[in-house]
């Protein structure tokens, strides 16, 4: 028996609370009953989601340019 049950992930999160304002709402209206802790895991883990993306590309692109230098 688990304590807590199973989060669902969405790995798409930071880049779909940024452009879809329906999905904004229902997250912010979510975050209401819900502690302090798991409101900063959740932002947290959606920086990151969104970050993660641009870093690749922005590390395929320092070598690829690297390379035509």
């Amino acid at each position: 028996m688990l304590i807590a049950p199973k989060p669902t992930l969405n790995l798409l999160a930071g880049w779909q609370y940024l452009f879809s304002s329906d999905y904004r709402e229902e997250v912010n209206h979510e975050w209401q009953t819900q502690p302090a802790w798991v409101r900063a895991v959740q932002v947290t883990v959606g920086i990151c989601s969104a970050l993660f993306p641009l870093i690749v590309i922005g590390l395929l692109g320092f070598v690829l340019i690297s390379r035509h230098l």
